[in-house]
């Protein structure tokens, strides 16, 4: 006993190989969730503790069925596989029709939440494709980065660090993106009801049919599709939730923005609420000195990001991220975390809040951006075979 409590202390994540270990990790984990939604409520208030343990069941579903998008985009590209944009397809489906009439499609029920519509512009063309190549540098999208560093990956660590310098920097350039060419915001839902909702299921299934006719260079696995699916069933119902309990899509990069934001102003650099940036918030100088956890985006992110880690230990799964990385691969990681803040801040959101929550939603930007994103995705698979990421 008095050499795993000495390990224990030298190690904290411990050897994943020890069932002990994998029993006193879940615990720890277990009580940090507890202490955090405990905080939550005290400091906040009952939603705010609801969608941490909501989050934290998201992570745990991401990382179970392994769901994700960066590596599911590149299986589709490279080898005709199409299981990943299905399940993709499979959560906007399910997910469509409880979302508008929650956001008020329709004059069903009065709108509980706002939907996330955006304009059609360049700025997301531009901002979807850069993030498509970043995504595929890093190996990861955003939500599959938080994966990565909850079940102690320490390379997803850099990308999320960049994901911050990238998001921060966009801010800064944000109007020059807002003044480029721009269309009205189409809503399928705001133009014809809950018709809308039906019409943007159909288009989601037609696209998970007609990847059905791409040819594939190997076979898929059907446990691992059914893998997919299933978490597309699980996340759609979560993603339910959070509207409910956040009043708004679930999102990731307003989140990050703001913690840089806030770390900025705790090192001396108060100007920045100047930045044309912040005038997209009622007021933005309450924004920056807010809780740290007062907008639900942050919540949701490290409950997610504890999910993930609580999953991995009780499958005895959890790494010890202190061990060698080929010195490549971190730079990459950087430069694809970079990569996809600034393109997720001038295209209003990453993979989740500008493709999945925005079609979610009924906002046609959501498909505008999906067809950017893969096609820089595309370019990131190319670059990959030539750094040699990609055998």
């Amino acid at each position: 006993m008095k050499s795993f409590v000495t390990h224990s202390l030298t190690n904290p994540l411990l050897f994943v190989n020890k069932s002990r270990g994998a029993k006193w990790q879940s615990i720890v984990l277990a009580l940090l969730i507890t202490v955090f939604a405990a905080f939550l409520l005290t400091n906040y208030h009952w939603q705010h503790a609801a969608l941490a343990f909501v989050a934290v069941a998201l992570g745990v579903v991401f990382y179970r069925c392994q769901f994700g998008f960066a590596s599911t985009w590149r299986a589709l590209i490279l080898r005709g596989d199409g299981s990943g944009l299905r399940a993709q397809m499979l959560w906007i489906i399910l997910a469509a029709l409880p979302f508008a009439l929650l956001t008020g499609a329709g004059d069903v029920l009065p709108a509980q939440a706002t939907a996330n519509v955006r304009p059609l512009t360049m700025a997301i063309v531009a901002g979807a494709f850069i993030f498509g190549i970043g995504m595929q540098l890093g190996g990861a999208c955003t939500s599959g980065s938080i994966v990565g560093v909850g079940s102690g990956n320490g390379v997803p660590v850099l990308s999320l660090i960049g994901f911050v310098v990238g998001a921060l920097w966009a801010a800064v350039h944000i109007e020059f993106w807002n003044e480029l060419p721009a269309y009205a915001a189409f809503s399928f839902y705001q133009e014809w009801g809950l018709g809308g909702a039906v019409v943007l299921m159909l288009m989601a299934a037609a696209v998970a049919v007609a990847t059905r006719w791409l040819p594939q260079n190997t076979p898929v696995e059907s446990s691992r599709s059914l893998s997919l699916y299933r978490g597309a069933i699980y996340i759609s119902l979560l993603s339910v939730l959070i509207l409910i309990l956040g009043k708004q899509p679930w999102g990731l990069i307003n989140g990050f923005t703001i913690a840089g934001g806030k770390a900025l102003v705790l090192a001396g650099h108060e100007d920045i609420i100047f930045w044309e940036f912040w005038t997209r918030y009622a007021n933005g100088e309450e924004v920056l000195e807010q809780g740290w956890f007062a907008g639900s985006q942050m919540v949701t992110t490290v409950a997610m990001l504890l999910g993930v880690a609580l999953a991995a230990a009780f499958a005895g799964e959890l790494k010890s991220p202190l061990r060698r990385y080929e010195p490549k691969r971190l730079l990459l990681s950087i430069a694809g975390g970079v990569m996809m803040g600034y393109g997720a801040q001038i295209s209003y959101g990453c993979n989740i809040g500008s493709y999945v929550s925005a079609l979610s939603s009924g906002s046609a930007h959501g498909w505008l951006w999906l067809l950017a994103a893969f096609g820089g995705a595309a370019v990131g698979v190319a670059v990959r075979k030539v750094t040699g990421l990609e055998k």
